[in-house]
């Protein structure tokens, strides 16, 4: 009975890890709000023309492609997520994002933004240690039952347990 219970905890714990590493499927970098201009022309959830280059408050570099959620932070709130078109004409953010969102201020307005970008090296990870874990429990099942099914199992496995 012993190593049901083990072998159940090592199931959790493969879930656990797979958890922690699906929380990380994104990375978050600010960027210089004055560099929400470089987004113009965003449709259909991308840049126009491909990914473009933007700048953190710390003048590192940070990539905008498609499927990047961008978040504007204004007096009133955060707002933005995934965007289907963004315009900056005369100073003034205009975007929509794809649930139908209007966000709509004037650049020296907002306090703060933020891209969040798909990691994809983690997602990597996590369709691996999903791969891993069910490989764990067919093995394990396997050698609990001596390689038989549960309804095929011989006697003296039934008796064991």
């Amino acid at each position: 009975m012993a190593n049901r219970v083990d072998a159940r905890t090592r199931g959790w714990r493969w879930l656990g890890l797979v958890a922690v590493l699906a929380s990380g499927c994104y990375a978050t970098a600010p960027i210089k709000p004055s560099e929400l201009a470089q987004l113009d022309g965003y449709q259909d959830g991308a840049p126009k023309g491909g990914p473009v280059s933007v700048l953190s408050p710390s003048n590192r570099p940070v990539e905008v492609g498609s499927n990047s959620q961008i978040f504007v932070d204004l007096p009133g709130g955060t707002y933005g997520g995934n965007f289907k078109s963004i315009e900056v004409r005369d100073g003034v953010f205009n975007g929509v994002t794809k649930d139908g969102q209007a966000v709509q201020a004037p650049l020296r307005s907002i306090e703060a933004a933020r891209v969040r970008e798909p990691n994809r090296g983690t997602a990597a990870l996590v369709i691996l240690g999903i791969a891993a874990a069910v490989a764990t429990s067919v093995i394990y099942f396997a050698l609990a039952t001596g390689g038989h099914g549960v309804d095929e199992a011989p006697a003296a496995v039934l008796e064991r347990r």
